[in-house]
């Protein structure tokens, strides 16, 4: 039967996999994020989830044999002794909400936080006080957000381990 399986890589492998099981006539899906490196370095591309690849195949057929030896591969993924499946579902709601980044530039703050997006700060001085993001920022790991303190909204600026989605449950 076809499903959706995952293939965990070797670093910095996953284009190559993905190419060869292409090649193989496999259907995959391999998103990818563009990173502005900061300081005029340029962009990196690299995969929205690190050695993995989800490939959709019927495991029992030829050009499914042998996957866990190609370059570049180190395990098919198993659950309890059988294969990982991805649900048909799990994968469309990815390939859904990844569509949107696949030709955009971001700063590393902004794959995880939208501007507008209600933060939560959880450590340094600000700790405990929500915030709006604002943007990614040049540089790595920092990020802009406004914080409502001294009757204004200030403009800040935080490392991306310092802030966290709002809690749903606060509001």
């Amino acid at each position: 039967m076809i499903h959706w399986h995952l293939l965990y890589t070797k670093p910095h492998k996953e284009p190559q996999v993905n190419r060869l099981l292409q090649e193989r006539e496999m259907e995959t899906f391999f998103p990818i994020v563009q990173l502005e490196r900061g300081y005029g370095r340029g962009i990196r591309v690299q995969p929205f989830f690190p050695h993995y690849l989800i490939f959709h195949a019927d495991l029992l057929e030829a050009n499914a044999s042998g996957l866990q030896w190609l370059a570049g591969v180190r395990t098919l993924v198993h659950f309890g002794g059988r294969p990982a499946i991805v649900p048909d579902e799990v994968v469309a709601a990815l390939q859904k909400r990844l569509e949107p980044y696949g030709d955009q530039v971001l700063h590393p703050g902004e794959w995880r936080f939208r501007p507008g997006e209600e933060v939560e700060i959880v450590a340094g001085p600000f700790a405990g006080l929500d915030a709006i993001f604002q943007k990614g920022l040049n540089g790595k790991d920092r990020v802009q957000v406004l914080l409502h303190i001294l009757g204004a909204w200030n403009r800040v600026e935080l490392g991306t381990n310092e802030i966290a989605p709002i809690d749903q449950r606060k509001r």
